[in-house]
């Protein structure tokens, strides 16, 4: 359930929201918006923007459900809202910085999408950990590479696709031995670059995983990285 602070500024969304009679159609007085916003104290804000509810919150809904009175029929609006806020940042100083600090889920998403210049770097080094995939992802294509490696196992297959995109596991087979993408993985083992005390300690630990069908390919490519010493010391 969303916090106290997040059903008012909901609502005062929804009451400064007008069908303009489109598909998605809705005309929002964001200057309303924005000025109740920056007249709440300072915990007022960060509740409404910290809140998990927006983890969830989605960002368009079907017609059927495409209605101003519909508590989650707004994720268009506050996507305009966040370039209308990083626009006028000037005007709405304290709703700004308390974006920049708190957001999450679609707000943090969406400010990612909208503010600029360093601002963009300090909500994506926040959203790399989210629970929302959907800034993960944002934080996955945009974040240097060295900040990314936490993503490459990540639950959510497109993220671990943009992240190995990114980062060669050629080129950077260190982050990608332990991914439990199979494709990936290999192309990490074969690279050219992985030295012998990482191919026996993976070959330590891909003999106590036999289990997975994976593992028996990925011993043989281990074992075709050794010279002919090695092998019959891995042996």
């Amino acid at each position: 359930m969303p916090t106290k602070d997040t059903i008012n500024f909901i609502n005062v969304i929804k009451n400064n929201a007008s069908k303009a009679g489109t598909y998605y159609g809705v005309d929002y007085d964001f200057k309303a918006i924005c000025t109740y916003v920056e007249s709440l104290s300072e915990i007022s804000k960060q509740n409404i923007f910290s809140d998990k509810f927006w983890n969830k919150y989605p960002k368009y809904v079907c017609w059927r459900s495409h209605d101003v009175s519909n508590i989650k029929a707004h994720g268009r609006g506050l996507s305009l809202l966040m370039k209308h806020i990083s626009y006028n940042r000037r005007k709405y100083p304290k709703t700004y910085k308390s974006i920049l600090l708190n957001s999450k889920g679609i707000i943090l998403n969406n400010a990612i999408d909208s503010f600029s210049g360093k601002d963009i770097l300090k909500l994506a080094k926040r959203g790399v950990s989210s629970s929302d995939p959907r800034v993960r992802k944002s934080c996955a294509r945009i974040l240097p590479i060295s900040m990314i490696a936490g993503l490459i196992n990540d639950s959510d297959y497109s993220i671990r696709k943009i992240v190995a995109t990114r980062v060669s596991p050629a080129a950077r087979p260190e982050l990608f031995i332990n991914s439990e993408n199979y494709p990936v993985k290999i192309t990490a083992i074969i690279a050219p670059s992985l030295d012998r005390d990482t191919i026996f300690s993976m070959l330590q630990e891909s003999a106590k995983n036999t289990s997975k069908w994976y593992v028996s390919k990925e011993i043989v490519a281990l074992l075709d990285k050794l010279d002919d010493n090695d092998l019959l010391f891995a042996v």
